[in-house]
Parts: structure tokens; C-alpha cells; sequence
């Protein structure tokens, strides 16, 4: 089990399939309940314990490399490049297709319990800020998803209007509108909580006060039998009293988008105006949604004067030009709501219109790229679609050329289903419900990354969207014949449980609060510096001290040669790490670092040739197979490449990939896509020389195995760690390498391969492997982004000079697709795009 594991977990890890648990979670992804599943989890712990030293990043004997008698020949001899030598091949009849099965919320020791005397729709809320609201009798409190009670049981709901997510106060910008809790017939004031238990009681007229959004929040005061509404800060000061503003909506509180908020005027015209108050677009239309990449649909109202919304809807500029109309009539309320089952923002410079019968997309030039059956948004440069004629699919998904990407199980989701979802947020994931009604959460790219769980009466499902706290909420849970609600983490792991019995000792519920504290006039400073500081210069206004919630904004500017690679606010800050040129919300005390890296000099490759060696590696530890490893080189970029027309040239292990491996555990093809010559460094320092390459990913094709024990657990694993979508097809993974040159032999060019290096924008330069080259991508959970190829991948290969040769493998074989020419030339044209457009993380940082 072992053997199967490491060749594939590690190969997986190493060759740029991200697919690895938490280091952290030691493995406990695979726990799915701890409490009265003994038996389960002794199985599984067994697993854990075989594959420890890979999650502790221990490549050593993963593919492991060699130097066989057959490379040292090579080395030694006059260049003549090596095949794969025969290997002892085992029957793989009784062997099993991989069926998928997916990460699933789990229980760990960190886990928090609370009792609660009724679990309800409305016992919890979602996670924002850090901070989750609790129903008790009526009331809630607050509390720190770390474990702190906030707040006590003594706050009530005070934005009737709002119907959408459920009826929680929720903390939006370090700060929640909330009313004292008086008992059910009486009637408390509205405060406002602040993250570190503050308190600010507001005007006792104010009826109802609506979240924050971006800074500002619609009060609805009822002074002397009159109704008005206004804006108020997040320190409860009324602004821009020049608007008339009307606030009788859920949705009359906007984002800022574009540089521009939405806001109804008291008529029920909406309009836009700036982050100051400005009007920039008279309020003359009937509805209007946010802006989205410089666009936004509103409502052109049939007739101006009328209070009534009817009008078609139409696209406009942030000018307020009419670019496109739509040909869709609006009216009544809820714009904001259900605008997109007629019509979607534009992201990626795509949108689309529901007619009659299909969804039309277009581009930003107004010209049709498609047509569906019905449709999603745009996420990522890819949509969700029911194809309107016969792919042999329910559901497939298209990138913004409308281009077939991926085809999906006919069990994941209906048709219909893409009126409602997937809508992936800010984490860049989305929470769905497959055709059983289970949730799941799943990629832009289709891969499912946490599943709901069933299994002998226990069970985990209804999800919610993970928020931007990187938590989700989970309102079905039962464990051991105990029903819970629960809070789940980026990882998987179950933060808290909510239960009227849990098994478990539980928080004290009635533990002291950190507030209230009352109100005072707290500042904070935020200092910045850089980091080296050659590297450039940054600044952070306005200058001086800030207020609590004052709206600030970082800018950085780099010298020549250096770019701005990442910003820390140091270890105890909890809040959103600033981006540069965007404004952020100063909630504590700040001390701000921006970092810069400085650019490598490259130069061309010193020679132009082919070379050609022999590396050794050990499959499982149960035999040896000798591969091929070959360069083209060009000192004049003349070499062409699916990468382009003119490259400095390629290296690549030569995998066949037509040949089966087969061992005691598994049956794979492998494929290797080659690495493209990005350019050479040259030390002259330490006399080193430094061959710099991109990209390359390997794929395991066709993969079948049965676990030693065989018990399912190991098939469970090994289908998690191909959970993530594409593990058949491979993608140019963005990595920046250089591979040590030693023994260069000036005349000949010939070389002699040492260890590999990763670039980090965070580390510079580390040796491939290095823990510290762990990244999680955007939005992932359970899954890891690889840490780049390992340092000993070329380590030893003598590169002599050979032939050209013109067989290598840039795709994948027609066997790979069950001979299917229109499936392998599907996956021909997007990894083709992959090469051309491919770009590494060095050169976009360094705007190459």
C-alpha cells in the first residue's frame, strides 16, 4: 500500500497536480466523524500512518532516482539516449476503475461543541468578520470563531426588510447594526457592536438599520409620524445628507463597484454616485444592479415621470451610455435579486441574455459567441452550460471562446439547475446540489473539492456558501443519533458544532463577554515599510491616525527592475490583508510590510543543440525504469514549440506515454509534457550556471488498483487525491524553475544536470520541494497547491549531444481517450491554448 501511495500521492504532489490535504490536517480529511465511528476511524488511521512522511513532504524513494548501470553508460558513453528498459508486468484483470469519491467535512479533536436548547433554521448564522451570531430564547450573542463569546444573549434582528440570507445581524465592515433585546413585547434601541466590543447606542427614533456594505448603511427613521431614510458610517454619523434617499428595499444598501454605488432616490429612481456622495448618474432609472468590469444592466423606464419600474432592460457604461439592449422587459421590484434569471453581470467580458428558448452570450463587442439551453455567469473565464444540442451531456463547461473545456457526470446537477447555481464567490468556489440533493462544493473548473456525507444514518449535508471569512455553514448534520448544525473551515475541518445534546463537553454559553464596552473615541496608527527597502516605496493614506472603520488605501511603487511580490501585516492581525490601490477598513492597530523582489539577469542559452541523456527511477521499489531526458536548446529563440514560434527550446522526461506501468497495487500510463527554456542564468560569482525553464506537468492516465488491505479505504485515498479536476488532461502548471548546469563543456555545450530550483515570490530561490513552496490556490479547501517538482528530477543525467528527434509527446495518445479522435482533439486544442498562453508566476509578476 505504501509503494502505491507514494508513486502516486508524491507523484501527484511533485509533478504539479494540486491535490494534497493540509499539512497540518495530518490527513484527518479522511476522519469523517470521530465521535461513535471507532471502527471507521481506526481503519483510517492505519492509512494516515502509511502515508505520513508523504504529508510531511518526504520524497525520498517516491519515484526515486538512480544511477543504474544503464546511466552511467550514458554518461560515460558517446551520447546515444536510452529507452525505457522492460519491466516485470503484473495481471491487471482484477484490478477496479477508480470511482471518485470526494473530501467530506470532518470532526478533529479541535473541534468546538456548544448546547443550544432548540437547533432551528435560525440557531446560527454564517461567519463574517470572524464573528457568527447565535439564537438563544429570542435573543443573540456574538461570538469569535475562535472561541470567544463577543457579545451576550441581549441583541435582536433590526433590518425587517431584509429577507434574502435569513434573519441575522451580521458583522459587515467591523461593525453590525443590532437592537438591545427588551423581551418580545417591548421594543429596545439600536446599537451599534464594534470586533472588539465596543458598543455605540444610535437615536431611539431610528425603526430599522441595514447591514454594512463598503462603509455605509440606509437608516430608517420614524420621527413626528414621518418616515425618512439616510445614510449613516460605520460609527453611526449621518452622511451625504444631500441625497434623498429611499430605503423601503432590502436591497437599498449597495456595494461599491466600479467606483460607483447604486442608490434609490426617494421617487423610486435609482441612480449612482461616487465614494463621496457625488451623483455621477442621475437617478432616472427603474432598477439598476452593480457594476461589474465597467458595465451594469438597469431598467430604462418606459416612461420617466411614472413611479412604476416597467422599462426594458439595457446595458450601460459607467457614462450612463446604452451600449446594449437586451430586448427583456423589467417590472416590479426585487431587481437586485432576480435581474440574473434574465440577464448576467459581465465578467470576463461575457454576458448573457435568457431569450425565448436559449441563453445567448456575448462579448464585450456585442457580437454572439453561443448559444445554451440554459446557462451560468461567467467565473474564471468559464460558464456552466446546458448545450442546446446533443453533446452526450447534461452539463458541460465552456470557456469564454464557448469552447467545450469539460463534460460533467449526468448525476452532478440538472439542467435546469444552472438558473440558480453555481455562483462562485469572492474564495473563487460555490456551493451546489447535486441530483440527489446533495451539497457539494465544487471549482470553476469542475472539480468537486468538499462532498456532503451519508452513511449509516449518520450524515452531513445542506451547505451554505462559504463566506468571506472562509467559513460555511452546515444546517444538517447528524452524528452518533445526535442532530447538529455546524460551522466548517476552509480545510474541512468542523469548527464548531451546534447540538441540544452534544456527546461532546461543550463551550460555557454563559461564560462572560467581552463586551459591552462603551463607546470612546479610539485611533489606531498604521505604520508601513518596505522590505528590502531598495526595492522600492510605499505609502498608505491619509496619512496620520485613523478612526475606527476610516477608510484608508495602501499604494506601492517599485524601482526599476523590482515588482511588489506580497503584503504582511504581521501574525496577530486578523483582519483582510490590504491590495494595493483598494480601499480597506482600519478596525486595529497596523503594521504593514511590503515586500519587493528584485528581477534575475537572464540571458540566452550559451549553445544551440540537442542533447540527450538517461535517468533511472524506481516505481513503487518494485523495479527500475530508465527514461529518456531530452533538450533542445537555441541561443538565437528559434525553436518552434507549442509554446511559440520562437523559444529558446524545451527539456522533457520522454514517459511513453502508450506504455501501460503495472505493479502489484495500480495500472497507469504516464504523461509528461516538457518544460519550456525560459532563458540562462549565469553566477559568475560562484561559477554557476543555471538552465531556466517553465511549466510541465505530469498525468497519470487510465489509472485502476486495488488496495492491499482491501478494504475500500485505500481506493477511498487514492480517489481523493484525484478529486481536483483534469488529472486526465494534463495543464501547464505556473512554475518558474532552473535546473543546474555542472560540467559545462564550453565546445560541446554538453552538460551535466544537478539539482532543481523553485521560484517563490515570498523566498526567492528554494530547492524543488521545499516546504515553504506550499501555496493554497484561491478558494481551494482540502486540497493543496503542489509544491513544483522535486530538486532530484534531472540530478545526474549526463545531457551529451544527440540527434534531433521528432517524437516527442507534447498530447497525449489517442489510447488515453478510448479512441476517440473527437475527444483527444478537444483536449489537442485546449492544451494547445494552455502552451501558447501559458505565462509563469515570474514573468506576470515582473509584467513579462
Amino acid at each position: 500500500m505504501k509503494g502505491l501511495v507514494r508513486i502516486l500521492f508524491v507523484g501527484v504532489v511533485m509533478f504539479g497536480i494540486t491535490l494534497v490535504a493540509p499539512q497540518e490536517a495530518e490527513a484527518q480529511i479522511f476522519k469523517k466523524l470521530t465521535q461513535g465511528l471507532d471502527k471507521v476511524n481506526n481503519t483510517i488511521d492505519k492509512v494516515n500512518d502509511k502515508v505520513e512522511d508523504v504529508l510531511d513532504g518526504n520524497f525520498e524513494g517516491l519515484f526515486k532516482s538512480r544511477k543504474n548501470k544503464k546511466q552511467k553508460e550514458a554518461q560515460q558513453g558517446d551520447g546515444e539516449a536510452a529507452s525505457e528498459e522492460d519491466v516485470v508486468e503484473w495481471d491487471e484483470s482484477d484490478m477496479e476503475e477508480v470511482e471518485m469519491e470526494y473530501p467530506i467535512p470532518f470532526v478533529s479533536e479541535d473541534t468546538r461543541y456548544m448546547q443550544l436548547p432548540y437547533i432551528g433554521d435560525n440557531a446560527i448564522s454564517s461567519v463574517h468578520d470572524g464573528v457568527f451570531a447565535v439564537s438563544r430564547k429570542g435573543a443573540f450573542s456574538f461570538w469569535r470563531v475562535t472561541g470567544e463569546k463577543l457579545f451576550d444573549f441581549e441583541w435582536e434582528f433590526c433590518n425587517e426588510n431584509r429577507t434574502f440570507g435569513g434573519n441575522f445581524p451580521e458583522f459587515h465592515n467591523g461593525v453590525v447594526a443590532a437592537r438591545k433585546y427588551e423581551g418580545m413585547y417591548s421594543r429596545g434601541t439600536i446599537h451599534l457592536l464594534y470586533l472588539d466590543g465596543r458598543i455605540k447606542e444610535m437615536d431611539p427614533d431610528w425603526e430599522q438599520v441595514s447591514q454594512f456594505e463598503d462603509g455605509l448603511a440606509v437608516v430608517t427613521d420614524k420621527s413626528n409620524y414621518k418616515t425618512s431614510y439616510f445614510y449613516i458610517n460605520i460609527m453611526g454619523e449621518k452622511v451625504f445628507p444631500h441625497l434623498k434617499v429611499n430605503g423601503d428595499d432590502e436591497w437599498s444598501i449597495r456595494p461599491v463597484r466600479d467606483g460607483l454605488r447604486a442608490y434609490a432616490e426617494g421617487s423610486y429612481r435609482w441612480g449612482y454616485i461616487d465614494t463621496e456622495g457625488n451623483v455621477v448618474l442621475e437617478p432616472k432609472y427603474g432598477a439598476a444592479a452593480d457594476f461589474s468590469e465597467g458595465y451594469a444592466w438597469v431598467c430604462l423606464k418606459d416612461d420617466p415621470n411614472s413611479h412604476l419600474s416597467n422599462g426594458e432592460m439595457v446595458l450601460i457604461n459607467t457614462e450612463g451610455e446604452v451600449l446594449f439592449r437586451s430586448g427583456r422587459r423589467w417590472s416590479g421590484s426585487n431587481f437586485k435579486g432576480a435581474y440574473q434569471n434574465y440577464v448576467s453581470d459581465v465578467v470576463d467580458g461575457r454576458f448573457y441574455v435568457r431569450g425565448e428558448e436559449y441563453y445567448h452570450y456575448y462579448d464585450t463587442n456585442f457580437e454572439q459567441i453561443g448559444i445554451a439551453e440554459y446557462g451560468t455567469p461567467y467565473y474564471n473565464g468559464l460558464a456552466y452550460i446546458a448545450p442546446a444540442v446533443d453533446m452526450d451531456c447534461d452539463v458541460c463547461i465552456v470557456d469564454t471562446d464557448f469552447e467545450v473545456v469539460r463534460r460533467l457526470k449526468d448525476d452532478m446537477m440538472f439542467a435546469t439547475d444552472l438558473r440558480a447555481f453555481p455562483r462562485f464567490t469572492s474564495l473563487g468556489v460555490a456551493t451546489v446540489h447535486d441530483k440527489s440533493v446533495s451539497s457539494y462544493v465544487i471549482t470553476p473548473s469542475g472539480g468537486v473539492l468538499l462532498d456532503s456525507y451519508e452513511e449509516e444514518g449518520d450524515y452531513m449535508n445542506s451547505f451554505w456558501q462559504y463566506t468571506e471569512s472562509g467559513m460555511m455553514r452546515i444546517t444538517d448534520i447528524r452524528l452518533d443519533d445526535t442532530r447538529y448544525q455546524g460551522i466548517c473551515n476552509r480545510s474541512g475541518e468542523m469548527e464548531w458544532l451546534f447540538g441540544e445534546e452534544p456527546k461532546k463537553d461543550a463551550v460555557d454559553v454563559d461564560q462572560p463577554p467581552i463586551g459591552p464596552i462603551q463607546e470612546e473615541t479610539m485611533t489606531y496608527f498604521v505604520t508601513v515599510k518596505c522590505e528590502p527597502e531598495e526595492g522600492g516605496s510605499a505609502v498608505v493614506s491619509p496619512s496620520g491616525r485613523f478612526l475606527y472603520g476610516q477608510e484608508a488605501v495602501l499604494n506601492a511603487t517599485p524601482n526599476e527592475g523590482w515588482a511588489v511580490t506580497y503584503i504582511d501585516v504581521g501574525e496577530d492581525y486578523i483582519g483582510t490583508i490590504p491590495e494595493l490601490g483598494k480601499p480597506f477598513y482600519v478596525t486595529e492597530y497596523m503594521d504593514i510590510t511590503v515586500h519587493f523582489a528584485k528581477e534575475d539577469e537572464q540571458q540566452a542559452p550559451p549553445v544551440t543543440n540537442t542533447f540527450a541523456g538517461v535517468k533511472s527511477y524506481d516505481i513503487c521499489d518494485e523495479y527500475a525504469v530508465d527514461v529518456t531526458i531530452y533538450a533542445e536548446l537555441s541561443s538565437s529563440a528559434d525553436i518552434a514549440t507549442p509554446y511559440g514560434d520562437n523559444t529558446y527550446g524545451f527539456i522533457v522526461a520522454m514517459f511513453d506515454p502508450t506504455h501501460r506501468f503495472v505493479t502489484k497495487n495500480l495500472a497507469t500510463y504516464i504523461f509528461a509534457s516538457p518544460f519550456k527554456v525560459h532563458s540562462y542564468q549565469y553566477d559568475a560569482e560562484n561559477d554557476c550556471r543555471w538552465l531556466v525553464v517553465d511549466g510541465g506537468s505530469y498525468t497519470f492516465g487510465d489509472l485502476k488498483l486495488i488496495p492491499n488491505d482491501d478494504n475500500g479505504l485505500g481506493q477511498l485515498m487514492f480517489s481523493m487525491m484525484l478529486a481536483f479536476d483534469g488529472y486526465s488532461s494534463p495543464v501547464i502548471t505556473p512554475r518558474h524553475y532552473r535546473i543546474e548546469m555542472l560540467d559545462f563543456d564550453p565546445k560541446t555545450g554538453e552538460f551535466t544536470c544537478g539539482r532543481l530550483q523553485t521560484y517563490s515570490p515570498m523566498y526567492g530561490w528554494l530547492w524543488g520541494g521545499d516546504k515553504r513552496l506550499t501555496k493554497k490556490s484561491k478558494g481551494m479547501f482540502v486540497t493543496v497547491t503542489d509544491r513544483g517538482v522535486p530538486e532530484d528530477l534531472f540530478e545526474g543525467t549526463r545531457m551529451k549531444c544527440t540527434k534531433r528527434r521528432d517524437d516527442i509527446w507534447w498530447f497525449p495518445p489517442l489510447e488515453w481517450y478510448d479512441g476517440q479522435q473527437s475527444a483527444l482533439d478537444n483536449v489537442v486544442e485546449q492544451m494547445g491554448k494552455g502552451y501558447r498562453e501559458y505565462k509563469s508566476e515570474y514573468d506576470t509578476l515582473f509584467g513579462k
